[in-house]
């Protein structure tokens, strides 16, 4: 019996593909790298160049990134020796990196956890605590388009806890237990998702054209939310403070409130505003609003729900009322 032998076709192709194309093998260059291999990724320094902050009292004086290294205290001096960080250049950015800044307690003119020195613009803080600081946690007032977010002004003095420019934005701030307003800015600035608790004063105090939006004002001293003409504040919380719940100028919108157990007027609004959509209960006062639009609230449970005159405020059941003393003089 014979045997056969099978070579396989792959291998007979290829003996024919190298006899009609026969290659030269050459040597490789060398394999061995010329060093040790570098960083492959950039460091944060050179994908955003920021400076550190590890003492205080700390000097801004040129635009950039600053960023906070640690829990930082004042000194107990007055003037400068006493100061946190003051900024006297515009288009500067400072992440407290979640720590605390403290102030001595002291005061001096210039004890502010942060001062802002100059007419300029565009400062953004944001992410820390300002505490004890004699004459106040952050003022920007002086800066045009600040920006303050997640931050935090607990037991400060002078101008309180945070106060803000013209067209800044301070976003989701607490302010508590401080001996001015806990927040307050100058006109056309917006006050998003705020909390005002306990300070002495004023909860939350904005100029005129601001807008107040999300924010709760709640025990505090004077006002719980204040605010000049041509204001808007929508969906507030205003409860157990001893002033008013609300209080603004003329030419006003206040809509989708609540104003609860406050020791004065539930809502207080000068001429031409739009009351709108508000719940006003168990107040001194409910509503105080000369020649104002009154229209869908439901105001009920004050000792006295109406005091004033109004005019144009639509058909008298588009605004709820319980007491036996509603629409007191009217």
């Amino acid at each position: 019996m014979k045997t056969r032998s099978f070579i396989p076709v792959s291998l007979t192709l290829l003996s024919v593909v190298l006899a009609f194309h026969p290659r030269t093998v050459s040597a490789q260059g060398n394999l061995t790298p010329p060093g040790a291999p570098g960083p492959a990724m950039r460091s944060l320094d050179q994908v955003e160049p920021r400076t550190p902050i590890s003492s205080l009292p700390y000097m801004i004086t040129n635009a950039g990134s600053y960023y906070v290294t640690t829990n930082l205290s004042g000194g107990a001096g007055g003037g400068l020796a006493g100061a946190g960080i003051i900024v006297s250049a515009g288009d500067v950015s400072i992440d407290l990196n979640g720590f605390t800044l403290s102030g001595a307690g002291v005061g001096g003119g210039l004890e502010f956890g942060v001062l802002m020195m100059a007419i300029t613009t565009n400062l953004s803080i944001y992410n820390g605590t300002f505490r004890h600081w004699a004459d106040g946690g952050v003022d920007t007032s002086s800066c045009r388009s600040a920006r303050l977010e997640r931050l935090r002004a607990n037991d400060n003095g002078g101008i309180g806890g945070i106060r803000c420019g013209a067209g800044g934005v301070v976003k989701e701030c607490a302010a508590m237990g401080n001996s001015g307003p806990g927040i307050s800015s100058v006109n056309n600035a917006a006050i998003i998702d705020c909390i005002a608790f306990q300070n002495a004063t004023n909860g939350i105090a904005a100029g005129s054209g601001c807008r107040i939006t999300g924010c709760s004002a709640n025990i505090n001293g004077g006002a719980g939310i204040l605010a000049g003409d041509f204001a808007t504040i929508k969906d507030c919380n205003a409860y157990q403070n001893i002033g008013d719940g609300f209080a603004v100028g003329s030419s006003c919108l206040v809509t989708g409130n609540h104003s609860t157990a406050n020791a004065n007027t539930g809502i207080r609004a000068a001429g031409g505003s739009q009351i709108d959509g508000n719940f006003v209960q168990v107040n001194i006062f409910g509503l105080n609003a000369g020649n104002c639009l009154v229209v869908r609230n439901s105001i009920s449970g004050n000792v006295t729900n109406y005091v004033g005159t109004y005019v144009n405020r639509g058909p008298i059941d588009a605004n709820a009322a319980t007491s036996t003393n509603a629409w007191a003089n009217f």
